[in-house]
């Protein structure tokens, strides 16, 4: 019996944290988020700087001219996020679209919204279509869609 007792204390006092496994930073309190600075080009996952789930799709502007650079850089981003249901016409032509509930839009026939609503549809829709607001800085959103103007000008 006392064998046991003896292996039940030794085990309850070996179940302690003795050194905190770096639990117990001297760096930075556990109130505190740690103080370096993300990488150069990450993305943030928290706190964006807008929110732009309440804001008037209809009155955003592109903070920079939506011509045939930021149009290129927004191809390589469009081949990322949107190609798989969208298609690389933009005529929702996959066989991921065939799959789905609701057939996602034919973007070259998006010709009456505005870049505000396209780049709000990306960032903040409320609709079926995934949202990319943790995934896509402002700037990737606006150049997807300088690409997906270019897309409906070649229709």
């Amino acid at each position: 019996m006392r064998f046991w007792l003896l292996i039940a204390i030794l085990f309850v006092f070996g179940c302690e944290n003795i050194d905190g496994d770096l639990h117990d930073q001297v760096s930075f309190r556990v109130q505190e988020s740690p103080r370096r600075l993300n990488p150069v080009g990450s993305i943030p996952v928290y706190n964006r700087k807008i929110d732009y789930s309440n804001i008037d799709a209809v009155t955003l502007a592109p903070p920079f001219q939506l011509g045939a650079e930021a149009a290129n850089r927004g191809k390589k981003l469009y081949s990322i996020y949107c190609l798989v249901c969208h298609g690389k016409t933009g005529e929702a032509d996959t066989k991921v679209a065939d799959k789905l509930d609701v057939t996602p839009f034919d973007l070259t026939e998006l010709t009456d919204s505005t870049d505000g609503e396209i780049f709000w549809k990306i960032l903040a829709s409320d609709s079926i279509m995934a949202r990319y607001r943790n995934e896509l800085t402002d700037k990737e959103a606006w150049e997807i869609t300088a690409y997906v103007r270019k897309l409906q000008e070649t229709k």
